[in-house]
């Protein structure tokens, strides 16, 4: 299915295609949608350039995907390629601007190593508060473990933030699973660590949250 995904985007340039291309190469994108809920509302916060939301929109069928990017030009090149898919939508905005839920997922892939821990927590907060209670919080990222493959992610990053093609106004703000398992905690989740499969040597890992039980 990746393959289709990434073929929506053939027809709008050699940098574009590119770039998702290798967005496909670097992260396993399609172990993070296999933690997905098959079927429901799904919203899709710092979407870029809604490579892994029309992913998940072309998986499922079931799935009514909403993905959403402070970025009007990512946006675009998104509703581009998902013009003709269905089941997916997109527009400009913070995740403070996404539409009510509930939703039945909410998913975050490898936007919260870019933000300060309270505006991690904001997030996660804002994200809790949108899904239903039986909803689920996917939030795919890099661990800083093993460090040789932390020491790739960071390297890499810091190049990419520095040409301006990934933005960052508040630098690198990387967390282990630890510190990422404790923060959703604080804000409400019961969570689970997945260690992504890759051949690429970088620490992939997603975490499964779901709200705690009232007490």
């Amino acid at each position: 299915m990746i393959e289709q995904a990434l073929a929506l985007y053939q027809d709008q340039g050699l940098g574009t295609a590119l770039h998702t291309r290798i967005r496909h190469w670097l992260c396993p994108l399609e172990a993070v949608e296999a933690h997905v809920p098959r079927a429901g509302r799904v919203l899709d916060i710092g979407c870029g350039h809604g490579l892994f939301t029309n992913l998940m929109a072309l998986s499922s069928p079931d799935r009514d995907v909403l993905g959403i990017d402070p970025s009007s030009v990512k946006i675009e090149a998104a509703r581009q390629a998902g013009a003709h898919v269905p089941n997916v939508a997109f527009m400009q905005g913070m995740a403070a601007d996404a539409p009510p839920g509930p939703y039945a997922a909410v998913t975050i892939t490898d936007v919260l190593y870019l933000l300060p821990r309270d505006v991690k927590a904001a997030i996660l907060r804002q994200s809790h508060a949108l899904l239903a209670p039986d909803g689920v919080l996917v939030l795919k990222t890099n661990d800083k473990h093993p460090r040789w493959k932390y020491a790739v992610a960071y390297a890499q990053e810091k190049f990419m933030t520095a040409l301006g093609l990934t933005l960052s106004e508040h630098g690198l703000h990387f967390f282990s699973s630890e510190e990422h398992l404790a923060l959703l905690d604080e804000v409400g989740f019961d969570a689970e660590r997945h260690v992504l499969p890759s051949w690429t040597p970088y620490p992939h890992v997603a975490f499964v949250g779901r709200k705690k039980e009232a007490r």
